[in-house]
């Protein structure tokens, strides 16, 4: 039932995300407080207490990223970043086990994209056909370990959706969760990577003129970053008004937009707050830690962190796969 949930929650958010007729901006708040409203009954089932102070704060939160998602199509803004920390804190207090339900949405999900493969057009109103690809990609490690046979369903439906980020955070997904080089010695880890980052430049070279646009839009959006605010990046939402004829201008790059969003300043921080808060973290392989590692693989060629459902997969997935001291 819950897989099934997701599947309509990410072709809903397909479907809205960056729709700016006047009717879908109530549907994108309707998503994010329907959204809200499942994680306070996890966490309320889960029996987990946050006292008064911290209830009205969750509260807060919730309305704040309901909003934003009224106002602001494409998911940018906070809200994402909202929802991630929620999922990844009520999924950290409750370690629930979604293995079953994510492998339930992610063949569901490979089927709609294989039909839509087939029929030629992105299904359910979905506007992009790489984010429903994306949001498959990140639920297929789930489907590889609990049913192995349908894995060559998923991969297939990657195929079909002709996205080659996905393509490559499939393969990349499936590579961490099986770990062929463990029987080659620790060398072949290291070679692992650069191998990953080659076969991501032989598929964009397999359409230059694809390539060429991406890597100009993320120059374009570095460059505006650059001119308007490098030490304390364009904050949140920020609207740059790039575009090339009636098609707006975003980076293609989760890691370049953090920086774009944050600055210098911003981004110095984040990375002193893994180094002192995140120590001595410790890996716990398996379909999370694979999950993982296909959205960041993703990140390099899409800007998914703007995408709900993948946010969503994400925060379970680093809640389960990061592990530190104090953890069992």
């Amino acid at each position: 039932m819950v897989g099934l949930a997701f599947v309509i929650f990410t072709l809903l958010d397909g479907a809205v995300r960056n729709n700016t007729a006047i009717q879908a901006a109530p549907c994108r708040a309707g998503l994010v407080a329907a959204l809200a409203l499942a994680l306070m009954v996890w966490a309320y089932k889960a029996r987990v207490r946050v006292g008064l102070p911290g209830a009205a704060l969750i509260g807060v939160l919730a309305a704040y990223s309901i909003s934003e998602s009224h106002h602001r199509c494409c998911g940018v803004g906070i809200s994402t970043w909202l929802i991630v920390s929620a999922v990844y804190a009520v999924q950290r207090v409750t370690k629930h086990d979604w293995l079953n339900d994510a492998s339930i949405a992610g063949v569901i999900l490979a089927c709609i994209v294989l039909a839509g493969g087939i029929v030629g057009r992105a299904p359910g109103g979905m506007l992009n056909r790489n984010m429903l690809a994306g949001a498959l990609a990140a639920l297929a490690p789930a489907v590889y370990a609990r049913w192995p046979l349908a894995g060559a369903l998923v991969i297939t439906a990657l195929v079909a959706s002709g996205s080659r980020g996905a393509m490559v955070a499939g393969l990349v997904g499936a590579a961490v969760l099986v770990r062929p080089w463990r029987q080659l010695g620790r060398a072949w880890e290291w070679m692992a990577a650069p191998s990953y980052v080659a076969l991501v430049i032989g598929l964009w070279a397999i359409r230059p003129r694809t390539m060429s646009m991406r890597l100009a839009c993320a120059g374009e959006v570095l460059a505006e970053y650059w001119r308007i605010s490098p030490m304390f990046g364009l904050g949140p939402g920020f609207e740059m008004g790039l575009s090339w004829g009636d098609t707006a201008i975003n980076a293609h790059n989760a890691y370049l937009t953090i920086l774009a969003i944050s600055g210098i300043v911003g981004v110095v921080i984040l990375l002193a707050a893994i180094a002192l808060l995140s120590r001595q973290i410790r890996f716990s392989f398996g379909w999370q830690l694979a999950s993982l590692a296909a959205i960041a693989t993703h990140a390099i060629v899409e800007e998914n962190t703007s995408w709900w459902p993948v946010m969503v997969v994400l925060g379970i997935a680093a809640a389960d796969a990061l592990r530190g001291d104090n953890d069992n």
